[in-house]
């Protein structure tokens, strides 16, 4: 079994790095209406609070914490560190199932819990099941099945991305043999409103991100919507997101980058992100309207206008562990939007 390194990032493929179905349309505008009014550059802040009970699922690695979305207090300590072993979590999400499903990169395995008490109810699958020599990512489909991606055990300098049953616990296929060109990494992976997925590339070579749109039923590449030159994209490329005006969000360079989510051009900078050393990692506009960004080196979640780009507040408060760091939202089922949040909010409108 694969055991991973406790550096700050997932280890880079070199040569010696939340559920949603079909929902209906009314229902789901009239909650991002709420939250980010008109949908225009010039709209106002956004005011709404999340639905009572809504919360943020962080993880430092270590254990996973629930957060209030409305008052920020701590709720709880889901899932405590291990006893007698260490968690390493890379990337959760919750399932259609009502389960927390976490990559566990000290055993290489994907850990399924209970997204209610934190018990552990077994390991879903592993690394060497899924063909992988290391698992990075995890995001539901629409179709509810289970999409995991990594670096393929056969030729680790190549990423792939496969597909999981989580009824039957089954392997499916290989959804995507081979993720953009050689020696990629996938740095974020996103279902879009158009029920296609979207993935951030690593080009280890230059060090250029680029996204790639992937049709969602067959896998098969549709188009490179943001190419590994475009000049706003130098850098690692962490995080990528749905949000307002029918925009694709990325975090890059000094803060928040800003492109057409149909045509990839490129609009700008949203929010500058104030950190120390390792920057920014993590962001998705949460229920309430604002956008939340994850800071590697203080392991704090800050929270921005999502129209001005302005730092609103420190939401989860700094602690002394530099790690790699994750959160989703969670809104209970009374919500009018009832299913779990993993790193967008949809845009149903047309663009």
């Amino acid at each position: 079994m694969l055991q991973h390194s406790s550096t700050s990032h997932p280890p880079t493929v070199l040569p010696n790095r939340r559920v949603r179905a079909p929902l209906r349309v009314g229902i789901l505008l009239s909650v991002l209406l709420a939250a980010f009014g008109p949908f225009s550059r010039s709209a106002a802040a956004p005011t709404a609070q999340a639905p009572a009970g809504s919360m943020l699922y962080f993880t430092d690695t270590r254990e996973i914490r629930r957060y209030d979305l409305n008052t920020g207090a701590l709720v709880d300590v889901l899932v405590p560190p291990a006893s007698g072993e260490s968690y390493y979590f890379l990337d959760m999400a919750l399932g259609p199932d009502g389960k927390l499903y976490a990559i566990d990169g000290s055993q290489g395995q994907v850990r399924r819990f209970d997204a209610q008490n934190g018990a552990l109810l077994d390991t879903f699958t592993s690394e060497q099941a899924a063909g992988l020599v290391a698992a990075y990512h995890i995001v539901f489909g629409p179709d509810g099945n289970l999409y995991i991606s990594g670096q393929d055990a056969a030729n680790p300098f190549k990423s792939k991305v496969v597909r999981y049953d989580i009824t039957t616990g089954t392997l499916i296929d290989t959804f995507i043999p081979e993720v953009g060109v050689a020696q990629t990494t996938v740095q974020e992976m996103v279902f879009g409103s158009d029920n296609n997925l979207y993935i951030t590339g690593l080009q280890v070579s230059g060090t250029r991100a680029y996204v790639l749109k992937y049709d969602g039923s067959t896998g098969a590449l549709i188009t490179t919507l943001i190419p590994p030159n475009t000049a706003s994209l130098q850098g690692f490329g962490w995080g990528l997101t749905f949000g307002p005006a029918c925009s694709i969000y990325m975090l890059m360079g000094e803060g928040v980058q800003r492109y057409d989510a149909t045509s990839g051009a490129y609009i700008g900078m949203l929010a500058r992100v104030s950190y120390q050393g390792h920057g920014a990692q993590h962001m998705a506009f949460g229920p309430d309207g604002y956008l939340y960004v994850s800071i590697q080196s203080t392991n704090a979640v800050e929270r921005y206008n999502s129209i001005t780009g302005e730092l609103i507040d420190t939401f989860v408060p700094a602690s002394q562990t530099n790690a790699w760091n994750n959160f989703i939202f969670y809104m209970p089922p009374a919500a009018p939007q009832s299913l779990p949040m993993r790193a967008y909010l949809p845009i149903t409108r047309a663009c």
